[in-house]
């Protein structure tokens, strides 16, 4: 979710391109629940109905806001006043190799994406990491291969992106930031040196 954030309020776009991205993301969420919801419910239930007209009302407004502004690139990506929607795996790797204060490489950001999609859809290869054994004494004793630090580094991951997210948050709506500093100096004495410096 940070980075879909972080790509509606990126610096370098206008207006009219961050309510496209904006409007892209609802459209998504949009087609997202009515899809559900048509699996979940009959055509008739009142939760399908109620996801069907969301659906419908997110397209009258962007058709409303930029009428005859969907077209296609030359990939066939469907665009909304030129913006693309990035898939998951594309936005998360851009976050990490562009947007963040601590960038990362693209293999490494792209590897980081999906390791941690890998501890959230768990494959064979994460859980089967998650333990070893080692014989004792003529047994197999399991052996736990998980320990504080990779806790700590995957926490660190989604704080950094959360917490510079916030702040682009903040930002843009010109909030005061004092809460914003509390929590600044909070995160610095639980994970020090893991937020640049301003």
């Amino acid at each position: 979710m940070a980075s879909r954030v972080a790509w509606v309020l990126d610096e370098p776009a206008g207006t009219n391109e961050r309510l496209a991205r904006a409007y892209r993301e609802e459209l998504k969420s949009a087609e997202e629940a009515k899809m559900n919801g048509g699996s979940l419910f009959p055509r008739d239930h009142e939760e399908y109905l109620r996801v069907s007209a969301l659906f419908k009302r997110v397209t009258a407004e962007i058709e409303a806001a930029f009428p005859g502004g969907w077209t296609e690139n030359a990939d066939q990506q469907r665009l909304l006043n030129g913006q693309a929607l990035q898939g998951p795996e594309a936005g998360v790797v851009w976050l990490l190799e562009e947007y963040l204060s601590h960038t990362l490489e693209r293999d490494v950001a792209r590897g980081s994406y999906g390791y941690l999609s890998n501890l959230s859809h768990p494959t064979l290869y994460r859980i089967a990491g998650v333990w070893s054994t080692e014989e004792r004494e003529g047994q197999a004793v399991p052996v736990l291969n998980v320990g504080l630090q990779d806790h700590d580094d995957q926490s660190k991951m989604a704080v950094a992106a959360f917490y510079e997210i916030l702040a682009a948050v903040i930002n843009y709506h010109g909030w005061p930031g004092q809460q914003h500093r509390a929590l600044t100096e909070a995160i610095d004495r639980l994970l020090p040196g893991l937020l640049k410096a301003p």
